[in-house]
């Protein structure tokens, strides 16, 4: 991502693109430029934010030095996600009219219902309403499937459907397919990316390739700790993909190492008493029992 997108992409959630012109001339005193800075840190929480945005008012363009601080937070990603893409040599050359490329909502409602139906175990209408969803992007794309991260969200869908139905193979190069644009556009260090990863792992477990499954999970891991903290729940889901993948292939002394880690993010964030809580009791359990620590498992397993 150059430092022309970057940051045009974050004052055109700012500002108007005349105000860009006037980026070192002022601009950090203009009121309305500050409430927006403002809103971000309330909507978010991210006050971070908004300082790092204020800093980049003030200071000359080559002196930049944050862009990589502001795409690794979450928050960036969440604000700026596919709100508004445009071209950065488009930008360089004209200012004023960069190409804007808005998200179909036919397709973002489609998206949003055949999740809904994946989550309630009706995978083949989920892959119908999927199915539609690819359609309509590929008809959007005048027969070629555009490159955005719509279409990455509906190869992403597509491909967990395609694993809950235990097509695994057509469900990693699915995953694969959406992986390739999220980088492209995003770069590495994103939740979007990492969710990819973790996706991917999945499928190459449903394969039977368990060492491979690893290796997406750990790249995955990598990127949940750095976004989030190694206390998060989003590493909690990476300490338990990889505790599951020690346990098949046989290293039980590491798998339950991850696996209680992720137990005792569980007990933090969402207590003793919760569903997902006891399921990492029950897989602690089983690592104390493959490790032959018969007493320690009963204690574990008595836990759910």
């Amino acid at each position: 991502m150059s430092d022309v997108f970057s940051f045009g992409l974050i004052l055109l959630k700012l500002c108007s693109l005349d105000k860009i012109k006037g980026l070192n001339r002022g601009l950090e005193a203009n009121q309305e430029i500050q409430n927006r800075i403002s809103k971000i840190e309330k909507d978010f929480k991210e006050p971070t934010l908004g300082d790092i945005l204020r800093e980049f008012l003030v200071i000359e363009p080559a002196k930049r030095k944050k862009f990589s601080q502001i795409e690794k937070m979450a928050c960036y990603q969440d604000f700026f996600r596919e709100k508004v893409v445009f071209e950065p040599k488009k930008l360089e050359n004209n200012a004023d009219k960069p190409l804007l490329m808005k998200k179909n909502e036919e397709v973002e409602k489609m998206i949003a219902q055949a999740e809904k139906l994946r989550k309630n175990c009706q995978f083949s209408t989920s892959l119908d309403v999927y199915n539609e969803c690819l359609k309509l992007k590929t008809d959007e794309g005048a027969g070629k499937l555009p490159e955005d991260l719509q279409s990455s969200d509906v190869l992403y869908g597509l491909g967990h459907v395609c694993i809950e139905l235990g097509n695994y193979k057509k469900g990693l190069e699915l995953h694969e397919r959406s992986l390739t644009i999220r980088v492209k556009i995003q770069g590495i260090e994103t939740k979007a990316t990492a969710d990819s990863y973790n996706s991917i792992g999945v499928a190459y477990h449903g394969q039977g390739d368990f060492k491979k499954g690893l290796e997406y999970f750990e790249k995955a891991l990598v990127i949940y700790e750095k976004l989030y903290g190694a206390s998060s729940k989003e590493a909690a889901l990476g300490y338990n993909n990889l505790g599951g993948s020690y346990s098949l292939v046989g290293n039980h002394d590491k798998a339950l190492e991850y696996k209680l880690k992720a137990l005792n993010i569980k007990i933090t964030t969402v207590g003793e008493n919760s569903e997902d809580t006891a399921w990492s009791y029950d897989n602690v359990g089983v690592e104390y029992s493959e490790l032959g620590e018969k007493e320690k498992a009963l204690e574990y397993k008595n836990k759910v």
